[in-house]
């Protein structure tokens, strides 16, 4: 047969953002996931991501691809908001003033981490600023279920679950993590709905999400006995340690 030189192949997806160049974990050849080999076939439209987190920030590069969600904090004191559970799921921020933790405590800045998270999955493309998003055609419903000290309940975050799969989410990310184990965190056996990615004392697991019942589309469930779960049921943000837990507040 003849001898036929090949050449090789670029993708034909050029985005604009000026950090991409910084995102090596996206193109770069021997340790990245290939992105721009895979906007060719597939950007995320249609698909909404949950990111159960601290909430997002109204940040520019975030705003295109927003779309409704909720504040699930039902904790007022932490809610950091001025209320509890409503319809409003931007970050306040979780810093701590000096002192606040622990006689000597460093004051520490906001960690503004449902954000971060939400850019790594979906920051907006071709927009000519900041990073662009793994998967920057898809849409972020920000789910707040984690408090100003960075930590939050078990009750809370399950309730946040049922909402995003009961309201459209394909995808549930929750970068969080607990000690204690949780039969209602247990989500392999659910009925499925969406693809919920949770990090869960250092393991992460990937299974179906679950609808709950009786929950009607596009309002809030009402809340479980959160207070029941404070105690043994807390849990992080991914590298964030909760202050609550080290004695903060």
């Amino acid at each position: 047969e003849p001898d036929v030189r090949v050449r090789a192949l670029a993708s034909t997806t050029r985005v604009t953002d000026p950090y991409l160049s910084r995102q090596w974990n996206l193109w770069e050849f021997d340790a990245s996931i290939w992105a721009p080999y895979a906007w060719n076939y597939s950007r995320g439209a249609g698909v909404v991501i949950a990111i159960l987190d601290t909430g997002v920030l109204p940040h520019p590069d975030l705003q295109a691809n927003l779309v409704a969600g909720y504040g699930f904090v039902s904790d007022a004191t932490y809610s950091n908001d001025g209320d509890a559970r409503d319809a409003d799921a931007s970050d306040p921020g979780d810093w701590a003033e000096a002192g606040a933790c622990d006689t000597g405590s460093a004051a520490t800045s906001s960690t503004w981490h449902g954000s971060h998270v939400a850019g790594i999955a979906a920051a907006a493309g071709y927009n000519g600023q900041g990073v662009t998003g793994v998967a920057y055609g898809a849409k972020i419903m920000p789910v707040k279920v984690l408090d100003s000290n960075g930590g939050g309940t078990y009750a809370d975050i399950i309730d946040g679950i049922y909402y995003a799969a009961d309201n459209g989410a394909k995808v549930i990310n929750m970068s969080l993590g607990g000690t204690a184990d949780s039969r209602a965190l247990r989500i392999e056996r659910r009925p499925r709905h969406a693809c919920a990615r949770v990090r869960h004392h250092h393991a992460e697991r990937v299974g179906p999400a679950w609808p709950r019942a009786g929950v009607p589309s596009g309002t809030a469930p009402q809340r479980l006995d959160s207070r029941r779960s404070r105690p043994h049921r807390s849990v992080r943000a991914g590298p964030c340690w909760s202050r609550r837990d080290a004695g903060c507040h």
